[in-house]
């Protein structure tokens, strides 16, 4: 089986070079600079391992002795990378559920795993545009608020189902509306996956505080600082506190 993986691995890999004209490639490679195609290739394989140590940190929320080893759960990631250059990522995605699965994972619970991967990502994507827009000098401003505006919806939802369990019943509601017995097991059992992440907000706050996303932050002058609710709570009374001591020695009153 490993060497039909291969195999296509080569054969799809062939296709590429083929739709990408193989004569010009060869005349790019002969004057570029190998030290650059070797720093480009290095910063790919450090992009791409990081990205897999993101999703790693979410298999948190597995039932507990069916996490696969590191080794499975990197191979897994990086054939999924391969596999989107040649079909919408949503394949990759399914991929990446159906091949931790093989290995005692729970299909759904995979699946939730991945899920949050993308929900995260696609957060990371909306604060970091939520904080540049009003700096970028941007043509179509208004198409691009309505992207955001989307996807924020689409993290909000994510965020309901996981911490909420009413908007979890809701789904699960709406779910069996539909006459298909399957579609309702599996709803159960995704929705049942991704709400156990309701008691892993470490994992969830660290994949947040990704070094990529924080230094993006950080050049908005925004400082994400990764703290539980708990203490976001506290720091808000604190400052409110605060401001409030100021305000009266400065003689100054709400109007």
């Amino acid at each position: 089986m490993r060497w039909l993986k291969l195999l296509v691995g080569v054969a799809l890999t062939a296709l590429v070079l083929y739709w990408s004209h193989p004569s010009q490639i060869i005349d790019a490679a002969r004057g570029a600079d190998w030290r650059w195609l070797a720093a480009a290739v290095a910063l790919v394989l450090v992009d791409r391992t990081l990205m897999a140590m993101r999703w790693i940190d979410l298999l948190v929320a597995l039932t507990p002795g069916s996490r696969p080893p590191l080794g499975v759960v990197l191979r897994a990631f990086f054939t999924s990378s391969f596999i989107s250059n040649f079909i919408p990522s949503v394949g990759a995605d399914l991929y990446r559920a159906y091949e931790l699965s093989r290995y005692d994972v729970h299909l759904a619970e995979s699946t939730a795993s991945v899920l949050m991967d993308r929900a995260l990502g696609v957060l990371s994507v909306v604060i970091v545009a939520a904080v540049a827009l009003p700096f970028a000098a941007v043509a179509e401003r208004g198409e691009l608020l309505a992207v955001l505006g989307l996807a924020g919806t689409i993290c909000a939802v994510a965020a309901a189902v996981t911490f909420s369990e009413g908007a979890a019943l809701l789904v699960s509601r709406a779910a069996a509306l539909v006459p298909v017995p399957l579609l309702h097991r599996v709803t159960a059992a995704l929705v049942d996956a991704v709400r156990a992440y309701a008691g892993h907000h470490g994992a969830l706050v660290k994949v947040l505080n990704d070094p990529s996303v924080r230094k993006e932050l950080l050049d908005r002058g925004a400082d994400p600082i990764g703290n539980t609710p708990e203490q976001h709570g506290a720091f808000i009374k604190s400052e409110i506190e605060k401001w409030q001591r100021v305000a009266k020695q400065a003689g100054i009153s709400p109007e």
